[in-house]
């Protein structure tokens, strides 16, 4: 009976581990599309000054091409502040970079914190602690998540670049549309902080 739940906790630590690698990679490519959403965004509006394409798009790497993710997410919305474009589109970017953090916290504390599995002869939940990166040690977070929750979370970040890969190519940034349409599959209540 010992060897099953061995085998079991094997193979959950492995979708576990596979999870997490779906969920970096997916997120890479969120954050990659993020930062094509502003190159070619600005580089449109270059268009007007400048007509070689290889120097537009030059100049847009040079403005945007190290920004951290949140910078680039930050700087997005304050482009659609100037471009005062429909309110639908707004809300349709608030929704999606809603969706982006709440990813983005769980992915961080995956790369960040300290991991355990929770039950070892289930091995489906997993803690997540920030004992080694805290500020205040009388104040350590301790969190469960399932691999499930992990799975859909990169699942939905594939979605998410999918979503950003086929932005509006007129002057606004975003197209707009109903995100309540996109199948969210991760929630944040996934992430559940323990008493």
């Amino acid at each position: 009976m010992e060897k099953l739940s061995q085998s079991k906790t094997a193979k959950e630590t492995q979708r576990f581990v596979q999870a997490v690698g779906f969920l970096l990679l997916s997120f890479s490519g969120v954050e990659g599309s993020l930062q094509a959403v502003l190159k070619l965004h600005l580089t449109r509006h270059l268009k007007k000054k400048y007509k070689n394409d290889h120097f537009q798009l030059s100049l847009a790497s040079a403005i945007y091409g190290s920004m951290r993710f949140s910078q680039a997410r930050d700087t997005i919305k304050r482009i659609m502040n100037v471009e005062n474009g429909p309110e639908q589109h707004t809300k349709f970017a608030a929704d999606i970079f809603q969706q982006m953090g709440n990813i983005q916290s769980l992915r961080d504390m995956l790369a960040h914190q300290n991991l355990q599995t929770i039950n070892e002869a289930e091995g489906e939940e997993w803690t997540i602690s920030d004992v080694f990166t805290t500020k205040d040690t009388m104040n350590v977070k301790n969190y469960s998540v399932s691999t499930e929750a992990i799975e859909l979370a990169g699942l939905d970040a594939t979605k998410l670049t999918s979503t950003l890969c086929s932005f509006n190519e007129t002057s606004t940034m975003f197209s707009g549309g109903d995100v309540s349409l996109i199948p969210w599959q991760y929630k944040p209540s996934m992430l559940r902080l323990l008493q």
